[in-house]
């Protein structure tokens, strides 16, 4: 018999296997998230692309830097509809700074407005 997880977002962490009944009747399957990538844009007020926006997610658990079209893409090791911070800075100033849920394939736009 092989045990299949129904757990959105998560998988099993080994293969299960049962030949025989366990002990109990019970067994225990460990579950892990499935990684999540995350992608889009910064943009500016006037939706213009943002580059050189180092985006910090989850307080460093994943960076990436846009390029010259303002796109980002990093892997999550959460699953979608996990909601995470995010804070994108650029010469030192912060754009932006708030909680994303990672999408599921969707591309995030996200804005950089500075304060003045």
């Amino acid at each position: 018999v092989t045990l299949i997880p129904k757990v959105a977002g998560y998988r099993a962490t080994i293969p299960a296997q049962l030949t025989a009944f366990p002990p109990g009747g019970v067994y225990e399957l460990a579950l892990e998230p499935v990684p999540a990538r995350v992608r889009g844009t910064v943009v500016d007020a006037d939706r213009n692309p943002v580059a050189g926006v180092v985006l910090t997610f989850e307080g460093g658990i994943a960076v990436d830097t846009t390029d010259n079209s303002g796109n980002f893409d990093v892997v999550l090791p959460y699953p979608v509809g996990t909601r995470v911070p995010v804070r994108a800075v650029k010469n030192g100033v912060t754009g932006f700074s708030d909680m994303i849920t990672i999408p599921n394939e969707a591309a995030l736009t996200l804005f950089f407005t500075v304060q003045s």
